[in-house]
């Protein structure tokens, strides 16, 4: 079975990616006979944003329409790289740079204390686990 991943990978913009993946692994996906996509969970109402909600204000229509859209033609597959990484919901929020070899820097925004605080690994290991 083929799992598509539709839309922005982590780091890079991405249109299809494709990926073999074991059939026992992923128990009834595809049995619809539709292609299998990777979808965000939040997009799917489940509220795992980093403020414990599922949108930002005045785009839950916008999502619910576009996962309508998506289901005609996919089976959706939710998915959260942040939770699968081991943050919590809610958690502070992050953004992200790059250092000059092109890696991402995931840092805490707005710490108050004055210290840093970074949550790159959790990033990458809810991505690799998401792809």
């Amino acid at each position: 079975m083929n799992i598509e991943i539709v839309g922005k990978r982590w780091g890079e913009v991405n249109n299809t990616k494709e990926l073999d993946s074991d059939p026992e692994n992923v128990n009834e996906l595809g049995s619809s006979g539709k292609p299998v996509v990777a979808i965000s969970m939040c997009a799917c109402g489940i509220p795992c944003r980093y403020h414990g909600l599922t949108h930002k204000m005045g785009q839950r229509l916008y999502k619910e329409k576009k996962v309508a859209e998506l289901r005609e033609k996919y089976e959706l597959l939710p998915v959260c790289p942040e939770i699968m990484g081991g943050l919590p919901t809610p958690r502070p929020a992050c953004f992200t740079t790059w250092d000059d070899d092109g890696n991402p820097i995931v840092e805490v925004r707005g710490l108050k204390n004055g210290k840093r605080e970074f949550r790159t690994e959790e990033y990458i290991r809810g991505s690799n686990w998401v792809l």
